[in-house]
Order: C-alpha cells, then sequence, then structure tokens
C-alpha cells in the first residue's frame, strides 16, 4: 500500500473540538442528519461546518425582512416590555433593525439601542435595562457567545427577553430535534437556552411556549441576578392557544393570568405559562389551567396531558351561564334593527317583562352557545382535582348547570393598585376636555350590553364615554352602538392602563349592565379610582360590591337609566369611599396570588389524599 494514503490515527480520527457544542461546549454530539449534530447534555442540535459571520447575518436579515403576521397582531416584545420594564428606560435589540418595533418602542418613551451581531458591537451607551434576543439565537455560528455579549450589557436587575422555535415541543417530536427553519444553523430547545443563559444571566427565567401557524416558539424572560432559591414546587399555567392573539385584546383573563403569575414568581413560586394545545408538563408538579368558555375542548386536550403525567390540576372555571345572554345576543340587534320607533319601544318592554319571542325563540328558553359545549365543559371540570371560581355564585352555578361538585376556591378577580389607587384625572381631561362622565370600558360586543347602555342615556343629558374595541366576531354590534348612542358620546378603541386610570379618576360613574360575568376586572380598576359603580344583577357582582354598588336589570332600558343617573348624582363620598377601600383591601394581585398558592396547596394535599387511600383502600395500619 502507497505510505502517502495510509493515515495516522490522529487523521483517522475526527478532530473532536470542531464538532463541540456552540451552546454547552459539549464534545460528546453525535451525528445526525441533514450535517446536523445533536447534543446529549443540552439537547440541541447544530449544523456543521459552521457559517461564516457573513453567511450567518444574511440569513438573519432574510428571515427579518418580513415579520410573521402573528406578530404584527401581538408581539409580545412590546407585551412583555410595557408589564416588565418602565418608560423610559434604555432598550437593546440586538440582530437586524427592525423599524416598527423601534417605532412603537420610542413611542412609549423607550431609549432603543442596536446591537450588530457581527461586530457585537452596540449602538448604545451604558448599561441597558433590557436587552432583546429575538429570533437570532438560531442563526448564529457561536450563540453562546452572542448571549455573553448581550447580557454583559444588562445592568443588574435588567431583563432578558429571547425567543427561539422550539424544537423540543411535542409537535417537533418527529423532526428528531431539527430545526423547523431550514436555514437556521441552530436546533434549540428550552434545555439549550437554559444552558446559554447559566452562566452570563445567573437568574431563573420565566418560560412561555406557544404555538403560531404551525410552528412552536419558546419566549424566555429572566432578570440578571434574580434567581428563584431553592423553589420547592413548579408550577405551569396553561391558557388557551389563542388566548394572546391580538395586542388590543389583553384585557380580562389574560392580564389576571399574567399578573397572577407575576405575583406568585414575587412569591417564590416558578410558574411559567403555556399557551400550547400539547403543553410540556413534566418538569412541573401541578398544572393550572384557565378555561377558555367558548373553546372547551381545547382546553380538555390540555388536561389529558397534564393527567398523562399524573400531575393534579387545577382550573380556573371562568364560568358563564350563558342561556339568557344567547337569546339577547339574538334579539336585541334584530329590535334595534326595527326601524319604526314605537315597535322598537314594545319590544324592548317584552324583553324587559321577560315575555319576548324571536324568530321561535322564546326568552327564558336554553340557548347553549353550540352543540356539545356543556358536556366538554362538564368532561373538564370532572377532570379537574380542584376549581378557582371568580365567586361563589359562578361555582353554584356549575354545579346547578353541569352537575358538577368538587373542591373549590375563591379567588376574586382583582386590580393593580400602584396604577388606579390615587390615579391623576390630569392627563385625560387635558387630552379630551372631559370631567364628570359617564364611562363604560369593555369590548363593545353583546354580553358587555353597551348597546341598551347608550339607548338607555339618550335624552339625559349624562355625557359618555366608551372604551373599548369592537369585538371580532361582531362589529355590526358596534355600528349598531354608534347609531344609538347620545349624542356627544366619546368612543376611545384603546387605553394604556396609565391612561385608563386616568379616565377613571376623571369619570364619575362606570357603567356596565352586563348580561353576565365573571366580574369585570374594568369595574374593580374603576372602583378602585374612585367611580361609582353601576352593573347588572345576573351574576356574582354583589359579593364584590355588596350594598355600594347601583344594580339594573340588563333587559331593562328603565332599569339601567335609572341605576345610571343614581350613581351620577349620588352625593355621598362615604359611600365611595367605602367600595374604595373594600376593592384596595381584598381585590389585589397580591390577595389574588396569596389565595391562588392556598388552592394549590389544596390540590397536592388532595392528591397526597387520594394516592394515600389508593395504597390503602381498607385503612388498614401500616
Amino acid at each position: 500500500m502507497d505510505p502517502s494514503h495510509v493515515r495516522t490515527v490522529e487523521e483517522a480520527v475526527p478532530d473532536m473540538s470542531r464538532f463541540s457544542c456552540p451552546c454547552c461546549e459539549n464534545l460528546d454530539t453525535e451525528p445526525g442528519p441533514g450535517g446536523f449534530r445533536r447534543c446529549p447534555m443540552c439537547e440541541g442540535s447544530f449544523r456543521f461546518p459552521r457559517p461564516g459571520a457573513q453567511q450567518s447575518a444574511s440569513s438573519m436579515e432574510n428571515r427579518h425582512k418580513a415579520p410573521p403576521s402573528f406578530d404584527r397582531d401581538f408581539d409580545w416584545r412590546l407585551f412583555l416590555l410595557r408589564s416588565l420594564v418602565p418608560r423610559g428606560s434604555r432598550v437593546l435589540s440586538v440582530g437586524p433593525p427592525c423599524a416598527e418595533l423601534e417605532g412603537h418602542l420610542e413611542a412609549d418613551g423607550y431609549r432603543v439601542g442596536r446591537m450588530d451581531v457581527r461586530s457585537a458591537r452596540a449602538c448604545s451607551d451604558g448599561p441597558c435595562d433590557a436587552v432583546l434576543l429575538w429570533d437570532v439565537l438560531e442563526q448564529v455560528p457561536n450563540p453562546r457567545a452572542l448571549a455573553e455579549s448581550a447580557a454583559a450589557r444588562l445592568r443588574e436587575g435588567g431583563l432578558l427577553l429571547a425567543r427561539i422555535e422550539d424544537c423540543g415541543s411535542v409537535r417537533n417530536a418527529p423532526r428528531r430535534g431539527l430545526p423547523p427553519e431550514p436555514s437556521a444553523w441552530n436546533g434549540l430547545t428550552r434545555k439549550s437556552l437554559e444552558t446559554l443563559l447559566a452562566r452570563p444571566l445567573p437568574a431563573t427565567p420565566l418560560f412561555v411556549e406557544m404555538e403560531r401557524d404551525e410552528r412552536d416558539f419558546l419566549v424566555c424572560a429572566a432578570r440578571k441576578g434574580d434567581s428563584l432559591r431553592n423553589p420547592s414546587r413548579r408550577v405551569l399555567m396553561v391558557a388557551h392557544p389563542d388566548a394572546y392573539a391580538y395586542l388590543d385584546d389583553t384585557p380580562g383573563p389574560r392580564m389576571r393570568i399574567v399578573k397572577t403569575l407575576l405575583a406568585l414568581r414575587k412569591a417564590g413560586i416558578a410558574v411559567d405559562l403555556s399557551l400550547s394545545s400539547h403543553p410540556q408538563c413534566k418538569p412541573y408538579d401541578l398544572v393550572h389551567i384557565f378555561h377558555h368558555a367558548w373553546k372547551t375542548e381545547d382546553n380538555l386536550r390540555q388536561a389529558v396531558c397534564a393527567k398523562f403525567h399524573g400531575l393534579p390540576v387545577v382550573v380556573s372555571a371562568i364560568y358563564m351561564e350563558l342561556s339568557e345572554t344567547n337569546f339577547a345576543l339574538r334579539a336585541i340587534p334584530r329590535i334595534f334593527r326595527v326601524p319604526l320607533e314605537a315597535e322598537r319601544e314594545a319590544l324592548l318592554a317584552s324583553l324587559a317583562e321577560g315575555r319576548l319571542s324571536i324568530r321561535g325563540l322564546a326568552q327564558g328558553d336554553p340557548i347553549p352557545v353550540r352543540p356539545g359545549i356543556e358536556e366538554a365543559q362538564k368532561a373538564l371540570f370532572e377532570l379537574a382535582d380542584h376549581l378557582i371560581g371568580l365567586s361563589l355564585t359562578e361555582i353554584r352555578q356549575i354545579g346547578l348547570a353541569l352537575n358538577v361538585h368538587k373542591p373549590f376556591s375563591i379567588v376574586p378577580n382583582c386590580a393593580d393598585p400602584g396604577v388606579f389607587a390615587g390615579a391623576d384625572p390630569a392627563g385625560f381631561v387635558a387630552r379630551y376636555g372631559l370631567r364628570d362622565f359617564v364611562i363604560s370600558v369593555g369590548h363593545i360586543e353583546g354580553r358587555k350590553n353597551q348597546l341598551m347602555l347608550l339607548y338607555a342615556l339618550r335624552g339625559t343629558g349624562l355625557p359618555v364615554v366608551v372604551v373599548g374595541a369592537p369585538h371580532r366576531s361582531d362589529p355590526a354590534y358596534f355600528d349598531l352602538c354608534r347609531q344609538y348612542a347620545p349624542e356627544g358620546t366619546l368612543f376611545i378603541s384603546q387605553l394604556s392602563q396609565p391612561e385608563l386610570a386616568s379616565a377613571f379618576a376623571a369619570a364619575r360613574v362606570h357603567a356596565l349592565p352586563s348580561w353576565t360575568e365573571g366580574a369585570s376586572l374594568a369595574g374593580i380598576e374603576a372602583a378602585m379610582a374612585g367611580c361609582n359603580i353601576v352593573v347588572g344583577d345576573r351574576a356574582g357582582e354583589w359579593e364584590y360590591y355588596g350594598g355600594e354598588a347601583f344594580y339594573c336589570n340588563p333587559a331593562s332600558v328603565s332599569s339601567i337609566r335609572a341605576a345610571v343617573e343614581r350613581a351620577f348624582r349620588a352625593a355621598d363620598p362615604e359611600r365611595k369611599e367605602r367600595i374604595r377601600k373594600r376593592v384596595l383591601a381584598e381585590f389585589t394581585f397580591e390577595n389574588a396570588a396569596a389565595r391562588t398558592l392556598q388552592a394549590y396547596e389544596r390540590a397536592w394535599n388532595e392528591q397526597d389524599e387520594a394516592r394515600a387511600e389508593i395504597a390503602n383502600p381498607h385503612g388498614l395500619p401500616g
């Protein structure tokens, strides 16, 4: 044999340093398909040979040229920064420029800088309050070096936000860890991301897993130096995949989820969030599902995932008995499309008396949202180990309508005193020139009954402000609201939390005569800011406001008008102060977090008792 063809041992064995993991530097990577190698330590996969800086930058720029539509509808960077980082803070964006994002941030008062991944030089002076590593870690030759460089520019206590496509998700399992994006150089998982950030950013990250357009993503939010010390329990909060679909759609349960999660983490509990139909439940000790009242089947699938792993399941029921509401949703728009006033008034009188019939539907007939929904709700609640209700009224309705009787806790809706207590009306007054008015806040939809409210206030002379976007499923309802609104009514599609607090402080009355509510967050916020409160008499609002609110029949125009006029003319500052003190004492996110944790403890105890009974069914002494 020609000696020139004989290789030495060094030549025969590949130089493993060339195949070391770029996340954890493990040398024992394993060969995989398509030029990728897998790392068994951090569970990532990486393409070899590695790209050059120019090749990587070109790939990244191509990906960032056209942001996906779901980012335009709900940009988690904006949402998390607005929730966690004060306005005026310095934000460093790593990677290609994103003019739309930077424009939004600058409009919000943030000071924005950029860091080019090719030079690792930042266009920003001094330490930053937040750093964005968004869709870049998959595209760079050395993600570890980039993470370290970004973390070094973050001040102590600053926030790092990162997003990756999750190659470790349940839906990506058939790909065997390879990245879904063809141009990606790195296939990353939750463990990869934890490994990348562990050394440069000692913290206990908050993870949010989500699915968008058949793709699975993992968002990480970590504060530099903010570590939970030996968390004894890990909890996964689970919401519907569409729960955060639109950025203007974050009131109600969506805001409550995030605020409660942050309060629990502040109390030392490791809590993450899943918006996946197949949540990764294995690392956790309990799963807390927030029920989507109109898409229960998806929640049921999520609960089955948790039960497969033997975890206790807590369900926030967010249940509304909708039979009367469903009649109103059909009847009221038809009433207000009647052109003759006398006929319209006659129909409204029949509605108020409870004897209206329209197209074969009689008021009082049970009308489900759609076939099968009640069966799915019953199955979900039966599968739960523990229910959380917003009121005793809600738990009672579940028992009566679905014949479900489970251990439960009451965790009321709540508001943030730091935003709404002692709010200053000056900002709203300066911008809109209004003070002492009736305000109604919420999605503009039939369930919240703004059309009846606006019709009731015609001719009263009371100034009216409506804050809320039209519900996407029924834009025609908004058109009717505008048609029948009192002259001069101001419609505002959206206000930030500080702007809303200023509006409540400038208003005299908050009115929301809903057909059914868990308990409106807007009402609690308004009471905290000093408004008199008008609510419907159908749900559990009495448990929140007692005798301090003004109640009305949502089916009666005259009842709504009378309640609003009494609230507007009420000259009893002590009554207003009593309701304000009540909500400040009872309905805060800190209290909600404490009660939620008590519900978790009960679920864990109930599971331990059930396991003990299975192990010793006859109660014989050991």
